[in-house]
């Protein structure tokens, strides 16, 4: 049987969303070199063992077991607590942000590209909420998604699961990550983390605060 075929096979009998996990990560490694690791209890990131600068392949997955993904409210409620995790992520130092957002159960394979994302990134949110309760602590994140998505601002990448799409969900999945430019949203965090670096790595001249403070931002001009 083809790499293909057996894993479909599998999700067809999956019982918990842990089979549905080993599943499509195991699809990706063996097609693939790539790491697989869980990053502040998210269901887990793949991405490649060494970083180009520009192009390079970072899947966030959230897992289920069989829910019906073809739903907004459904779908909005798995992303709000992928989104929790993305922006825990954007704000990390341990992996690159990463370039998709997946959420897979056993015969739906949903994706995003994170560029689509990056709006909900800058709403100031209480960001340390539990990602699994998200949709309901951060019920404006939750009602903001449904609405893009029902007024199509927000369009999802849908497929049903088969031999047939599975390979072309990779492919896809990994010719983005190669081919795009990933953007970053602009946070009050990233630019003290960015001055601080200018301040103690590249200034090399003890200037005053001002003056240090007036340089910096000239840079952007």
């Amino acid at each position: 049987m083809t790499l293909t075929g057996l894993t479909v096979t599998n999700l067809s009998i999956a019982n918990d969303e842990s089979v549905v996990q080993q599943s499509i990560i195991n699809f990706f490694q063996r097609k693939k070199n790539l790491i697989f690791n869980r990053f502040d209890r998210n269901d887990g990131v793949l991405y490649e063992p060494k970083y180009n600068t520009t192009n390079y392949v970072s899947i966030l997955f959230e897992f289920k077991h069989d829910t019906n993904l073809y739903s907004n409210q459904n779908l909005a409620k798995k992303l709000v607590q992928a989104i929790v995790y993305l922006y825990k992520l954007d704000n990390s130092v341990e992996v690159k942000t990463p370039r998709v957002v997946a959420i897979v159960d056993k015969d739906e394979f949903v994706y995003f590209h994170t560029n689509q994302l990056m709006k909900y990134l800058s709403y100031d949110l209480n960001w340390n909420a539990r990602a699994n309760d998200a949709y309901k602590v951060l019920p404006e994140l939750y009602m903001s998604i449904c609405e893009d998505l029902d007024k199509k601002f927000l369009i999802p990448t849908y497929h049903k699961i088969s031999e047939k799409t599975l390979p072309i969900i990779y492919e896809n999945i990994i010719q983005y990550c190669k081919d795009t430019i990933q953007k970053r949203p602009v946070t009050s965090n990233k630019i003290k983390r960015a001055f601080d670096y200018w301040e103690e790595e590249v200034l090399l001249t003890k200037l005053n605060s001002n003056d240090s403070v007036n340089l910096f931002v000239q840079i952007f001009y």
